[in-house]
C-alpha cells in the first residue's frame, strides 16, 4: 500500500502546545536519567519552542533469574517467544500484571517464572477471577445473565448510592476507617453494614488507585485495585446470596446488584493493566 509522509507531523508531538493540555512523560531507566534531564532537554530548547518532559519517572533495573538481561548471552525473555509459548490476550494481560506488581520503581527487582506463576494463581486467578466467576455465575443462574432490576424496599438504591458518594466527597478523609466510621445512620435505612463496608471500600481503592496513576506509582495502583477485588470477595461471602436467593429474593436481588457495580468499576481500575481481561470482564468476550 502507498504511504502517505507526512514532514511536519513531528509537529503535533513535539512543538509547545498552544491552549493545549499535553505533558511530555519520560519514562525510562535509571541509566538514561542524565541523558533525558539535561542533554535531550537542551537539544529541544536549542530548537526554540519545543514541548519539554514535564515527569520524568525513572525505574532501577529489573533483572531475571538473579542475573542482567543480556541479549548477547541469550539471557532474558523475548516477546516473540513468550507469546509463542502462551499464546492469547490472556496470558498477556498476566505478563503485564506480573511485570507491573515487580516493577523497579524504588529499587532493583527480579523476575523469576516461580515468581509469575504464583501471581497468575495465587493473585490473579484466586482474587479478581474467583470474584468474576462466582458474580458472572451466579447472575447466569438466577437473573438470567443480568444485573438485577432493583424492586421494592431496594428500588431507590442507585440514588442513594450517589447520595453516599456525594456525601464521601464532601470533606478529604486520613483513613478508610475513618470515613466509614462517620457515615451517616440514615444510608442504614437502604444498606445493611456490608453493603457500607463495600461502597465505602470501592470509594477509597478507586480514589486510591487513582492517585498512584497520577504519581506514575503502578505498583501501588495495582495493589490498590486488587484490595478492591478482596474486598469485593469479602463482601460476597458476608452476604450469603446463595442463602438469601430462597430465603430473600430482594435482598439476594440487591447484593449482586452490588457486586455489578464493583466489576464494572474493576473493569476500569485494571483496564491500564490488563486490558484485555478489563474488556472481558464487561463484554463477556
Amino acid at each position: 500500500f502507498p504511504v502517505t509522509i507526512l514532514p511536519d507531523a513531528w509537529k503535533e508531538w513535539w512543538s509547545t502546545p498552544k491552549g493545549e493540555d499535553r505533558n511530555y512523560v519520560a519514562f525510562l531507566g535509571k541509566d538514561n536519567i542524565v541523558f533525558h534531564t539535561l542533554i535531550f532537554p537542551m537539544l529541544l530548547m536549542s530548537k526554540g519552542d519545543m514541548i519539554l518532559p514535564q515527569y520524568v519517572p525513572a525505574n532501577e533495573f529489573l533483572n531475571f533469574e538473579g542475573k542482567k538481561f543480556s541479549k548477547s548471552n541469550n539471557w532474558g525473555i523475548f516477546l516473540r517467544d513468550y507469546q509463542k509459548d502462551f499464546p492469547g490476550e490472556s496470558n498477556t494481560d498476566i505478563l503485564r500484571y506480573a511485570l507491573a506488581t515487580n516493577l523497579p520503581e524504588s529499587k532493583d527487582s527480579d523476575f523469576t517464572w516461580k515468581d509469575f506463576q504464583a501471581k497468575t494463581n495465587n493473585e490473579l486467578a484466586a482474587i479478581p477471577g474467583n470474584f468474576i466467576n462466582r458474580v458472572t455465575q451466579f447472575l447466569t443462574k438466577n437473573f438470567d445473565g443480568k444485573v438485577p432490576n432493583l424492586q421494592g424496599k431496594y428500588a431507590d438504591l442507585p440514588s442513594q448510592w450517589h447520595a453516599l458518594i456525594d456525601w464521601f466527597n464532601e470533606k478529604s478523609w486520613d483513613s478508610k476507617e475513618e470515613m466509614i466510621d462517620e457515615i451517616p445512620a440514615s444510608f442504614s435505612e437502604i444498606f445493611n453494614e456490608y453493603d457500607l463496608l463495600m461502597i465505602a471500600s470501592l470509594y477509597w481503592g478507586m480514589h486510591s488507585t487513582k492517585q498512584s496513576y497520577l504519581g506514575f506509582r503502578l505498583r501501588d495502583a495495582v495493589m490498590e485495585t486488587m484490595n478492591i477485588a478482596r474486598s469485593a470477595n469479602k463482601y460476597f461471602n458476608d452476604c450469603e446470596p446463595w442463602k438469601s436467593i430462597k430465603a430473600n429474593p430482594e435482598e439476594a436481588a440487591k447484593t449482586l446488584y452490588v457486586c455489578s457495580q464493583v466489576l464494572n468499576a474493576l473493569s476500569i481500575a485494571f483496564a491500564p493493566i490488563i486490558p484485555h481481561t478489563a474488556n472481558s470482564i464487561v463484554t463477556g468476550k
